[in-house]
């Protein structure tokens, strides 16, 4: 297992925060960056993975604050020190990611309008075999987008990819879940990178809906390997098979 892959699942692999405010690495500082959403977006639903640069080095952070119904700020100080340049990617639930590249905040505006441009979805059925063990649980399947992209995004040689949470899908009875995926192949973000074939990649992890815990990972049953993800396709089978496989 590559050292990428081991970081990408240890990360998978924590408690989805729905609910708790994990602690930040970073402080908002004096002069947050404000990203702005149209009336319509739910901005309880927003993700958002930002990479700041400056004198105390690199930081990547995922939390941020709220300002109203329609605005999230951005930190952009580490230990009281003001960040000289900042990189975020933005995922809102039936749009296209988005991105932002700021090299200089001191001259910038601080602020970005996010357009969301709606990204159709792709009707997925998957099988699981190998799920007994799951039987006398509540199990369901989350699904995440790995965007190993994002590395070159940020200017990290080496370090945990992002990612997003998509969807959370009950498991039924007869290990057959059902889930609306985005249509990342038309993405133009996630387009932009496809010469690298790993660049973005969809992960399915089996979990107890009551306390989380990870009850398997699931790889397509004609992988090579049980690590392997979903690559990005416009179309997938009528039901994609996927081995269970314990964590």
């Amino acid at each position: 297992m590559s050292l990428l892959t081991a970081l990408t699942l240890a990360l998978l692999a924590r408690p989805y925060l729905r609910s708790a405010h994990p602690p930040a690495l970073t402080e908002t500082g004096a002069y947050p960056f404000a990203v702005d959403f149209s009336r319509g977006e739910d901005i309880r639903d927003v993700q958002v993975r930002y990479f700041v640069t400056g004198a105390f080095g690199g930081y990547g952070e995922f939390v941020f604050d709220k300002s109203g119904d329609r605005r999230i700020l951005l930190h952009t100080a580490v230990k009281g020190t003001p960040a000289v340049a900042l990189k975020a990617i933005l995922y809102v639930p039936g749009c296209q990611i988005g991105t932002i590249d700021v090299p200089s905040l001191a001259k910038s505006s601080r602020e970005f309008a996010f357009e969301c441009r709606p990204l159709p979805t792709l009707a997925f059925t998957g099988r699981v075999v190998g799920g007994k063990t799951v039987a006398s649980m509540q199990p369901v399947v989350n699904v995440t987008y790995i965007a190993t992209w994002s590395l070159n995004f940020f200017g990290v040689a080496d370090g945990m990819a992002s990612t997003f949470q998509i969807a959370t899908v009950p498991l039924e009875a007869d290990s057959v879940f059902h889930v609306a995926l985005p249509d990342f192949s038309k993405d133009p973000v996630t387009r932009s990178y496809q010469w690298d074939p790993i660049s973005t990649r969809l992960n399915f992890m089996v979990r107890d809906a009551k306390t989380w815990n990870i009850l398997g990972r699931l790889a397509p049953s004609d992988s090579r390997s049980e690590f392997e993800d979903l690559p990005i396709l416009s179309k997938y089978p009528a039901e994609v098979v996927f081995t269970l496989h314990k964590m």
